[in-house]
C-alpha cells in the first residue's frame, strides 16, 4: 500500500485519464483550487469511480450517497439523488467528470464551509476504504 500523499505511476495515469475526458467535456472552467486540497479531491474521486473509467455514474454517485447519508444523517430518496446528480452533471453527459466534481465540491463547501466539508469528505473516505 502506498502512503496517501505519495503518487505512483498508476495515479499518474489515472490523474491524466481524467485531464482529458475533463477537458474533452469542459463546459465550465476548472475552479482554481490549492494542489493539496486537489490531491485530496483527486483521492475521494479515484474512490467514487468504482470501475476506474475517469467518470462517476449514476450508480457510484448513489454508493457515495449512501456513505455520506451515514454521516450526516440525511437521507435521500432516489428522486433527489438524480436531481443532485443532474446538478453535478454539468454537460449532461450521463457521468460526472473530475472537473464536474470540482465544482461540485465547490459548491458542497460554500453551503457547509470549509471545516464541516473537509472533515465529512476524510470521513467518507475512510469509510470507502473500510468497504471496498
Amino acid at each position: 500500500m502506498v502512503p496517501q500523499g505519495e503518487r505512483t505511476t498508476e495515479d499518474d495515469e489515472y490523474r491524466k485519464l481524467m485531464k482529458q475526458k475533463s477537458a474533452a467535456n469542459a463546459k465550465a472552467p476548472t475552479p482554481s483550487i490549492a494542489d493539496e486540497e486537489v490531491d485530496q479531491l483527486e483521492h475521494l474521486f479515484k474512490e467514487c469511480d468504482v470501475n476506474g473509467d475517469g467518470v462517476v455514474d449514476f450508480e457510484e454517485f448513489r454508493r457515495v450517497m449512501d456513505l455520506l447519508s451515514g454521516q450526516t444523517g440525511k437521507k435521500y430518496n432516489y428522486l433527489q439523488l438524480k436531481a443532485m446528480f443532474r446538478l453535478a452533471d454539468l454537460d449532461n453527459s450521463g457521468s460526472i467528470d473530475f472537473n464536474e466534481f470540482l465544482h461540485a465540491q465547490r459548491r458542497v463547501k460554500k453551503n457547509w464551509g470549509v471545516a464541516k466539508s473537509a472533515a465529512i469528505i476524510a470521513s467518507v473516505t475512510s469509510n470507502m476504504n473500510i468497504k471496498k
